[in-house]
């Protein structure tokens, strides 16, 4: 059997980035008909952010079928023959890795608070554009430069 570790985790704001624009693997478009196009992309990406956060703190067995269907996009039987395990198993045993790591953010609201973060982190950057063009001397001009360069700093 395949030994399947955790991902490496992404800082915050790079694993935002990363994830938010990520394509739709044929096969993950395949798996569910009814589901395509971008609700199926929102899912996927909202799942690997998901898993991005929380995942360390799902079971091994809940982590490796994580990766198996998510990551190397094997169907529910190949994962149950992988671990010799009935498919049925495999999909509780997903479910309930799902459902976990949706119960973690619905506690912990990180990707909630990700978002936010961004939002302001963007709007106080539109705000130092707008002064610095309106801005006349020179040493206020350089002294924006440098606090967009630390707001810049903490996005990774």
């Amino acid at each position: 059997m395949q030994k399947v570790g955790p991902r490496a985790s992404c800082t915050e704001a790079a694993c935002s980035r990363a994830h938010a624009g990520r394509e739709l693997p044929e096969a993950a478009r395949e798996r569910n008909p009814k589901k395509r196009g971008k609700s199926m992309v929102d899912e996927i990406a909202k799942a690997s952010l998901l898993y991005d956060f929380y995942g360390a703190l799902l079971t091994e067995k809940q982590r490796q079928v994580m990766a198996l269907y998510h990551e190397e996009n094997l169907s529910l039987s190949e994962i149950a023959g992988e671990f010799g395990i009935s498919r049925q198993a495999v999909h509780d045993t997903l479910k309930k890795a799902e459902q976990a790591l949706e119960d973690y953010e619905n506690k912990l609201n990180l990707i909630d608070k990700l978002v936010k973060t961004e939002e302001v982190i963007a709007e106080i950057d539109r705000e130092i554009e707008a002064l610095a063009s309106v801005t006349k001397d020179s040493q206020t001009v350089e002294k924006l430069a440098k606090i967009k360069s630390i707001i810049d700093s903490l996005e990774g």
